[in-house]
């Protein structure tokens, strides 16, 4: 690495805590408050462990990566980077300090994180958030143009989720007990299995470009999944797997099909002495 315009003790000092902590290729310049700014990546190294950024960045050209290490705070991230971002698996409890604009992904999992307080407003392509302790998307980006990972963590409720997701949206492994707050429109799949308090497909995206996961239950109004292009149940037997594909023969035509779709699923619980009028229901 070439640090630039390294003149005064602090500096210096900057200098080293650089080549100790941190890796890259391209040429870093050091401003007279003590902000580094690099015109390529950063890597924090994984060799010494630390609770905090040792030196405070301003802009980096490349991605910025400071995943696998202790971090308690993202204080001193930089403002901007080039590219993705990552602070994944470590122990940050808020994501103030990181950059406000992601031009590419964006990975903050496997963290102890209960808010998205703090973190950016936009993300250019996936936000990654599972595996955390976050109890609400309230505060999260606003426009997400990939993929939108916020499963295995507390959420109740989807509400601050964007109006639009570029790929997919996972949100399984909650604690939902409907699909209020789910974007608008998701260009991909729509993953909303293992959440064992899921009684109702209400407030389910009006569009969902491939695949609806969800888990099968009998007390579960289905004729809202037909707003996907696929349904797929992940718990399955030889009853579900006859639902979904009277289901499938619907997908992705909405409420207009509604009425053709309910009366052959209750002709088909007749057929299986199954009672099949709730899942019928819109």
């Amino acid at each position: 690495m070439k640090i630039n315009e390294i003149e005064s003790a602090d500096k210096k000092f900057i200098g080293r805590l650089l080549g100790i902590h941190f890796k890259t290729n391209g040429n870093l310049h050091i401003d007279d408050d003590g902000f580094v700014s690099c015109d390529s990546y950063i890597e924090l190294s994984t060799r010494v462990k630390i609770t905090k950024l040792p030196v405070k960045f301003l802009h980096v050209g490349g991605y910025f990566d400071c995943d696998f290490n202790t971090l308690k705070s993202l204080e001193g991230c930089p403002e901007t980077v080039g590219s993705y971002f990552s602070c994944s698996n470590n122990d940050i409890t808020s994501l103030k300090g990181c950059p406000r604009s992601i031009v590419d992904d964006f990975y903050c999992e496997k963290n102890k994180l209960t808010s998205l307080e703090g973190g950016p407003d936009h993300v250019g392509s996936n936000f990654i958030c599972n595996d955390n302790y976050i109890t609400s998307l309230i505060d999260g980006p606003k426009t997400v143009n990939g993929n939108y990972m916020c499963f295995d963590n507390d959420l109740t409720t989807l509400e601050g989720a964007p109006d639009i997701i570029g790929g997919n949206f996972a949100c399984f492994g909650n604690h939902l007990t409907s699909l209020q707050g789910c974007p608008r429109s998701v260009g991909a799949s729509l993953a909303c299995y293992n959440n064992h308090s899921l009684t109702t497909l209400a407030g389910i995206s009006s569009n969902i470009n491939q695949t609806l996961y969800l888990d099968y239950s009998a007390e579960m109004p289905l004729m809202r999944a037909l707003v996907a292009r696929n349904i797929h149940f992940t718990t399955r037997n030889d009853e579900s797997t006859a639902i979904q594909e009277v289901l499938n023969k619907y997908a992705g035509q909405g409420k207009s099909a509604m009425m053709k779709c309910a009366s052959e699923l209750l002709t088909l619980g007749k057929k299986l002495g199954l009672d099949l009028r709730q899942n019928a229901r819109w």
